[in-house]
């Protein structure tokens, strides 16, 4: 009994701590894989049919440098809803319906994924429909089915760049869980001993805590930063001015990296659980763990 419990705690511990790390370092890797390089999501409704089904797993590429009459992209409208559809006409391109056909600069697309007729939807735009810089015109492939740009009108570049947004942003967020359980398990050995005793709910408790501090920060940042810029207003107008485009930007690219630096600055100064301080650290457990044993 005692070789057992104390071969667990004596040696042992360091190399499992260290395979427990490298398990992590690899989840990290498949997470941003995932997040950042390859998408996977399930198809609600059926606007996507025949190309993909309702509750189909599909895999998409996340980061698109340029896009291209037929993608399908991923869209995130104003109001949060969230499409996958195709785009159908770039920026510059005339689009118009005729004959249950559709054309792109007067000339009839060869759409060999369509399902349907395509007709004009709804009553918010004219045709034939003159797309501006950044504007997308994009249709699911089912047409009878299918709620897109005939209803919602083209839909911004910016539109699917903030989704790219949100990518790099979560990731960011999956690295700082992954960091955070690296240390935890140290942080509690160091706990009991300077306390002598183990407090896992306590420091679990303020993870929690500051956890949740931090995500109103970030939406304190996020939606007051858009709201200053009267991105909202923007949006309706259709119009987005390149100071907004800059602000959003910034948020995006420029804050996130900046409180990251701060907060390194502070780990690497006050975090010293390492080297002699994280060998006395062990032994003492070790220490203590044999001590209670020997008890028993």
């Amino acid at each position: 009994m005692k070789k057992r419990i104390l071969g667990r705690y004596d040696g042992k511990k360091r190399s499992w701590f260290r395979q427990f790390k490298e398990f992590l370092a690899l989840l990290l890797l498949i997470v941003l894989l995932f997040q950042l390089v390859v998408g996977v999501f399930f198809v609600k409704g059926d606007s996507m049919y025949p190309t993909l089904d309702d509750g189909e797993l599909a895999l998409y590429l996340r980061i698109v440098p340029e896009y291209h009459r037929g993608d399908i992209v991923s869209v995130r409208l104003p109001s949060g809803e969230q499409y996958v559809k195709r785009i159908v006409g770039l920026p510059g391109d005339e689009v118009d319906f005729k004959d249950g056909r559709l054309l792109i600069n007067g000339e009839p697309q060869d759409e060999p994924y369509a399902n349907g007729e395509s007709a004009p939807e709804g009553n918010n735009l004219t045709y034939p429909c003159t797309l501006t810089a950044d504007r997308y015109f994009v249709l699911g492939d089912n047409r009878i089915q299918s709620m897109d740009s005939r209803i919602f009108g083209p839909i911004l570049k910016l539109t699917i760049a903030l989704d790219i947004s949100y990518i790099i942003s979560s990731v960011g967020i999956s690295s700082m869980f992954v960091a955070q359980t690296i240390f935890l398990a140290d942080i509690v050995d160091y706990g009991e001993y300077k306390n002598g005793e183990r407090n896992e709910s306590i420091t679990f408790s303020m993870k929690g805590f500051l956890q949740k501090m931090a995500y109103t920060i970030q939406t304190i940042i996020l939606f007051g930063g858009l709201g200053l810029m009267h991105y909202n207003q923007q949006i309706v107008t259709a119009h987005i001015n390149d100071a907004t485009k800059t602000a959003i930007g910034f948020i995006a690219f420029g804050v996130p990296p900046i409180l990251v630096l701060l907060a390194l600055i502070v780990f690497v100064r006050k975090f010293k659980l390492y080297g002699d301080l994280a060998d006395k650290v062990h032994a003492y457990i070790v220490d203590r763990e044999r001590k209670r044993t020997d008890g028993e």
